[in-house]
């Protein structure tokens, strides 16, 4: 199977996929791979991001933060 052949095979796949999950993987792969991150930019996220999920209470707003810095700062 030639090239043009497998990415008409893969978008005829994409094209009967109905779980909206499914498809924001897959956007994400594409986009993903189109990242100007470097790798270990990408890991660096990918574990903040577990960190996150892992103690989404010990998340303040984004107006808390703006609060706590201005009070230590003043700006």
């Amino acid at each position: 199977m030639n090239l043009i052949e497998e990415k008409k095979r893969i978008i005829n796949q994409i094209n009967e996929i109905k779980d909206p999950f499914v498809l924001e993987k897959i956007a994400l792969y594409i986009e993903d791979s189109a990242s100007i991150l470097t790798d270990n930019q990408k890991n660096e996220v990918r574990e903040r991001r577990l960190s996150y999920l892992k103690n989404t209470d010990e998340v303040i707003s984004l107006d808390e933060f703006k609060e706590q810095i201005y009070s230590k700062y003043g700006f």
